[in-house]
C-alpha cells in the first residue's frame, strides 16, 4: 500500500514591530528559537522554524516588523527581509496588536496583499487587560477590527479567517493551528524530517541568544547599534 502524502507548506509570520511574531513562533514551535525582547525591532532577519507532525511539515518563517523605513540603514534592510518572506508563503499569520490602527497598519496591509498568499489575521495579546493606547479607534474594538478588515480586503488579500489570540498564554492557538494545517496543499516535504528545528547553524542561535540579552541588558540606543559574530566555539561532551 502506498503511503499518503502529508501536507507541506510555507508560513510567513508578518506584522509591525512588537505584535508577537517571535513569541508565536516559539509557542508553536515548543522552543526558543527566535529571541524575544520587550524593545522593538529585535528580530532582523528571516528565521525559519521547522516544524515536524503527523499531519505533515510547516515551515514557519518569522520576520522583523515591518513599517515605513527611512533609505538606507538597517531599518530598509529589515523590511527588506520581510518582503522577500512575503514572497509565494501557503499561508500568512498576520498578527494585530488590539492597541493598534488601520492606519499604523497600512505598511504591513500593502505587503500582505501583495503576497497573494490566503491570510489568516491574528489579534494578538488578548490576555492583556489594558492595551496601551494609540491614537485613532483601536483594532482591539469591533469598530476598528470591522474598519481595518475592509482596508485589508479592499487591498486585495485573501482573508481566510480572523482568530483571536494569546502568543503568550498559548489561548486560541490550538484552533488555530488546526485551521492552517487546513489551508495547506499536500505535497512532500521541504525539509529533511530529522528533528531539525530550524535551516540555521548552532553558532547563529548562539549568537542570537547574546544579542537577546544585550536588548535586554541595556537600554536607550544601544541595543540597535550591536551585532553579535561567534569567533570561538567549543563542544563539550555536556553542555556547550
Amino acid at each position: 500500500m502506498a503511503t499518503m502524502i502529508g501536507k507541506s507548506g510555507v508560513v510567513a509570520l508578518a506584522g509591525r514591530p512588537n505584535s508577537g511574531k517571535s513569541t508565536l513562533l516559539n509557542r508553536v514551535m515548543g522552543e526558543e528559537i527566535s529571541i524575544v525582547s520587550p524593545k522593538a525591532q529585535t528580530t532582523r532577519e528571516q528565521l525559519r522554524g521547522i516544524l515536524n507532525h503527523e499531519t505533515g511539515q510547516i515551515v514557519f518563517v518569522d520576520t522583523p516588523g515591518i513599517h515605513r523605513a527611512k533609505a538606507g540603514g538597517l531599518n530598509e534592510a529589515m523590511v527588506h527581509q520581510a518582503r522577500m518572506a512575503l514572497d509565494g508563503p501557503d499561508v500568512v499569520w498576520y498578527l494585530v496588536d488590539p492597541a493598534s490602527t488601520a492606519e499604523h497598519e497600512e505598511p504591513v496591509v500593502e505587503l500582505v496583499a501583495a503576497s497573494g498568499a490566503p491570510v489568516l489575521v491574528l489579534i494578538n495579546k488578548i490576555d492583556r487587560k489594558d492595551p496601551e493606547s494609540s491614537r485613532g479607534v483601536r483594532l482591539g474594538t469591533d469598530e476598528g477590527l470591522a474598519a481595518f478588515l475592509s482596508s485589508l480586503s479592499g487591498a486585495g488579500a485573501k482573508i481566510e479567517g480572523v482568530r483571536r489570540i494569546s502568543a503568550l498564554g498559548g489561548e486560541g492557538v490550538p484552533e488555530l493551528m488546526e485551521t492552517t494545517w487546513a489551508l495547506l496543499p499536500q505535497g512532500e516535504p521541504l525539509y529533511p524530517t530529522d528533528g531539525s528545528l530550524s535551516d540555521r547553524p548552532v553558532r547563529f542561535f548562539v549568537a542570537e541568544k547574546i544579542r537577546e540579552q544585550i536588548f535586554r541588558q541595556l537600554g536607550e540606543e544601544l541595543p540597535y547599534s550591536c551585532a553579535v559574530e561567534v569567533q570561538a566555539y567549543e563542544e563539550g561532551k555536556g553542555l556547550d
